[in-house]
């Protein structure tokens, strides 16, 4: 599972590279993508705002196919109440990218339904949203030993 959030994280870091936000300290910078959680604050000089996290959060095997769960988390600040349209924004990127390549590695595929949505409660000036995906990944083969 490690390996397909880091694949989705350096994935959507060249899809958001050139997308420049405010911060929450008064500055401007693309989205950084973390895996799993931000940083604690202790640890990192880095503004919070705006972010991609990205995050295994469940998963299943059967004996067709193994899929894993990613929820994708998009946070941005904006003082101005149309806020909501940057992490839209982001979350439209991030959806046409999939949808252009829907394999990555070779080995990780996205299925769809694509799901997205903004949480009702908005902390503003902070602005958030959620995409929920789902990847079909390999399958571990049985091995049977003759005996």
């Amino acid at each position: 599972m490690n390996d397909l959030v880091d694949s989705i994280c350096a994935f959507l870091g060249a899809v958001i590279k050139n997308y420049s936000l405010e911060t929450n300290q008064k500055t401007t910078k693309a989205p950084q993508v973390v895996a799993g959680w931000l940083p604690s604050k202790r640890s990192s000089d880095i503004p919070d705002f705006p972010y991609v996290i990205v995050r295994a959060s469940e998963g299943k095997d059967s004996e067709e196919m193994a899929t894993v769960t990613v929820k994708i988390l998009v946070g941005t600040y904006a003082e101005d109440p149309n806020g909501f349209r940057d992490v839209l924004n982001i979350m439209e990127r991030i959806r046409i990218a999939f949808g252009e390549q829907r394999v990555l590695e070779k080995k990780y595929r996205m299925e769809y339904p694509f799901s997205w949505r903004l949480f009702d409660d908005q902390p503003y000036p902070e602005w958030a949203g959620e995409i929920t995906t789902t990847w079909v990944v390999p399958l571990p083969q049985e091995i049977t030993e003759v005996m």
